[in-house]
């Protein structure tokens, strides 16, 4: 069974303020750091962020 798609146009990007470099990159400018975890290995540790 088919299920409805909602639309949800927070994510796109409007293309006149992005500033594409010559190989189509762009760079982003991170607001917040929301969440931060250190995630245990046998062996090592690895920190977990989550940023906005």
């Amino acid at each position: 069974q088919l299920k409805k798609n909602i639309s949800d146009h927070s994510h796109v990007i409007m293309s006149d303020t992005v500033q594409l470099k010559d190989n189509f990159t762009y760079e982003t400018m991170f607001v917040q750091i929301v969440d931060k975890r250190i995630k245990q290995l046998r062996r090592k540790q690895i920190s977990l962020v989550t940023v906005i």
